[in-house]
């Protein structure tokens, strides 16, 4: 069974075809985006074990974001602090593209005007 991190319950989730695997710790993937409620984003990564959200915003993505570096620095298996950290900045760049999306995709009926 996989646990879950951080779930909001009530989202629906979009999942890519393929999800885009972390290079500094390849079991770890960008797995999708789920949207809440009250239409906020989150990224949906996973690991073989848990399936873990991260957003709705830049503050809650880089907590939870230092939060799996660290126990991945920490844990088993353990990564080196460099690798954490890799991490860390990976999971701020999926938020990143994920924002650059959601902006062409609003913007994109303007452009049509």
């Amino acid at each position: 069974m996989t646990s879950r991190h951080f779930f909001h319950t009530g989202t629906r989730e979009m999942l890519f075809d393929e999800p885009l695997g972390c290079p500094f710790y390849p079991p770890l993937s960008f797995l999708g985006v789920a949207v809440d409620d009250t239409d906020r984003q989150h990224l949906i990564l996973t690991v073989p074990s848990a399936r873990f959200y991260a957003g709705p915003d830049l503050a809650t993505v880089r907590r939870r974001a230092h939060i799996l570096a660290d126990a991945l620095e920490t844990g088993r298996p353990r990564l080196n602090s460099d690798l954490a950290a890799g991490v860390d900045a990976w999971i701020g760049e999926c938020w990143e593209s994920l924002l650059d999306e959601l902006v062409d995709a609003w913007a994109a009926p303007l452009t049509r005007l």
